[in-house]
């Protein structure tokens, strides 16, 4: 779960065939490639709801090549070991293939822009590889030694025609100071076709959770350590640049918590660690969960917060999720809908038993979730998964499943989803344990309490998987 890069795997989920409302101007579409304006010798024809390419046009940026066979009326695409032969059609004498298509062989999506007459191939899989290796440019001997917390942190943010993140270096080394638990979290944006900039540079004890308003202004949320006691507890703090659309310039902080450890002051109210998650809504409201335990003998007991963000009043107010629980849950995934605040917890419970199967003693064995009404009322639990009471399993069963959270969304009819991977499938109360990681979504109503479990990629190992949003505002694998 620690210190892995996530990559996206982007599935169709609630539609199988891109559909598009074409434009009746009569100008042919602009043609764009994961950003990229491309040259057209030939206009982009619409026909039947669907668009063609001619011969001509490279789709190379997203790592599919294009080939019109010697016979003049089979195309052949190729995409790594990926191979595709489409028959042409001709259109003027011209070789027309159908876009479509082909992106739905290779995983792209298309997307029109009626209003910019734009027809838009994006592969996001390969963006976040190429982006990957700029920022990595940008970095130099800064991103060597980066830190990325979970998959319950938000790494990347979007909006308009900018990127953010964030590079974190730990150890007292890069901040020429004595204390070991700081690290530098240094902000990078990006305006699409530039190159990174570096922006402003804090303290932090781990990665920030990376977030944009409605105003289009940076907000982070993270933890800043108590200094001489532990890189894992500290002061939740919330950061916010105060001119929209860049990460350079003047900013104002906030602390969520402001207890001491050294004093006694435990509770959640003022007292957090590193495990935290946080989300922003279309109308600046902010969610923010967090827990206060770090071993199973931890003071207070183990408990889960939450710190919300009402932009009407401009205040926050703070709220026990759950208390006295049995064991520690760790890695909040927050989400926030029309009706609903959203947070996903997975045990990583302090087990010492596990000390005679292997080096790490932490056990996950069970995920949680938990939510109420915006408009009031208390925090409804539910758990998606309980390994811990299966007698059938033995304690390294459980360690062996590997068990872990990797999102949290909710779709446009109010259906929950929860992106859960581990190493074995479940029927009924039957759990068997394979060597292939398969990932799956559980899902329920909002409205419900019973959760249905479905497998993502049936007969595939997925090492990750995330959910995504498209601008048209459906929600894909």
């Amino acid at each position: 779960m620690r210190k892995k890069w996530c990559v996206l795997l982007i599935l169709i989920l609630l539609c199988s065939t891109p559909s598009f409302a074409i434009s009746q101007t009569g100008i042919s579409p602009t043609l764009m490639v994961n950003g990229k304006i491309v040259p057209l010798s030939k206009p982009v024809v619409a026909k039947n709801g669907k668009f063609l390419l001619p011969a001509l046009a490279s789709i190379a940026d997203v790592g599919i090549k294009s080939e019109l066979l010697a016979d003049k009326k089979t195309f052949k695409f190729t995409r790594e070991n990926l191979v595709l032969s489409l028959s042409s059609t001709l259109i003027n004498k011209i070789a027309y293939y159908p876009l479509d298509a082909v992106v739905q062989k290779f995983g792209a999506t298309v997307i029109w822009d009626a209003l910019k007459n734009t027809v838009q191939i994006n592969d996001y899989n390969r963006m976040s590889r190429v982006e990957s290796r700029s920022l990595k440019t940008a970095l130099g001997t800064k991103g060597e030694n980066e830190a990325f917390w979970g998959p319950n942190i938000k790494k990347v943010a979007r909006s308009g025609d900018m990127s953010y993140t964030f590079a974190f270096v730990f150890g007292s080394e890069n901040l020429n100071i004595a204390d070991q638990n700081y690290g530098r979290c240094s902000l990078y944006e990006k305006k699409d076709g530039g190159e990174w900039q570096e922006g402003i540079s804090f303290i932090a004890s781990r990665a920030p959770n990376i977030l944009v308003d409605g105003q289009g202004r940076v907000n982070l949320v993270y933890l800043e350590p108590f200094s001489g006691y532990s890189q894992y507890a500290g002061k939740l703090t919330h950061l916010t640049l105060n001119a929209p659309g860049t990460v350079k310039g003047e900013y104002k902080i906030n602390y969520l918590t402001s207890g001491n450890i050294e004093a006694g002051e435990v509770e959640l109210e003022n007292y957090a660690t590193i495990y935290n998650g946080a989300s922003i809504a279309e109308d600046n409201t902010i969610l923010v969960a967090y827990n206060n335990s770090i071993n199973s003998d931890a003071i207070g007991g183990h408990t889960l917060g939450a710190q919300i963000y009402d932009p009407a009043s401009g205040k926050w107010t703070f709220e026990t999720v759950g208390k006295d629980m049995a064991s520690r849950y760790c890695y909040p995934i927050t989400a926030i809908s029309k009706d609903y605040y959203h947070i996903l917890v997975i045990e990583d419970q302090l087990d010492l038993s596990l000390a005679k199967l292997r080096d790490m003693k932490y056990r996950f064995g069970a995920v949680k979730h938990f939510q109420r009404k915006k408009s009031g009322g208390s925090w409804q639990e539910t758990t998606l998964i309980d390994l811990n009471n299966r007698t059938d399993l033995s304690l390294g069963e459980i360690d062996d499943a590997h068990l872990v959270i990797k999102d949290l969304a909710v779709d446009q009819k109010g259906v929950v989803h929860a992106i859960v991977r581990y190493r074995g499938y479940l029927n009924g109360q039957n759990y068997q344990l394979t060597w292939n990681s398969r990932a799956y979504d559980f899902v329920k109503p909002e409205t419900s309490s019973t959760w249905v479990e479905r497998r993502i990629c049936n007969g595939e190992e997925i090492l990750d998987a995330a959910l995504w949003k498209s601008p048209e505002g459906k929600l894909h694998y």
